[in-house]
């Protein structure tokens, strides 16, 4: 066997070897990420409970000024209609 030959067999073993290490490696991230998503004291999680948080209270908040802007619109009808009633 030729030297040449031997180097190529090397290299392609040791490619095959780096690429199988990476795989096993983007597997076990894979498998790390898929634990950690469901943990609820991440910094993520965290974050996104926060975020859940202000979302229903910015909903909340309209849905309260909602109410008090038709109650205001009911307040000036029944005054209007009872000036109407009164000037008449």
């Amino acid at each position: 066997m030729s030297r040449a030959e031997l180097e190529r067999i090397k290299q392609s073993v040791a490619t095959n070897d780096n690429r199988s290490h990476n795989e096993r490696k983007a597997a076990l991230k894979r498998l790390s990420e898929d634990r950690v998503k469901h943990w609820p004291n991440t910094l993520e999680a965290l974050r996104k409970k926060k975020e859940s948080f202000l979302k229903d209270k910015e909903a909340k908040d309209e849905q309260r000024r909602q109410e008090i802007d038709l109650q205001v619109i009911i307040l000036y009808l029944v005054s209007r209609k009872i000036r109407h009633d009164l000037s008449s």
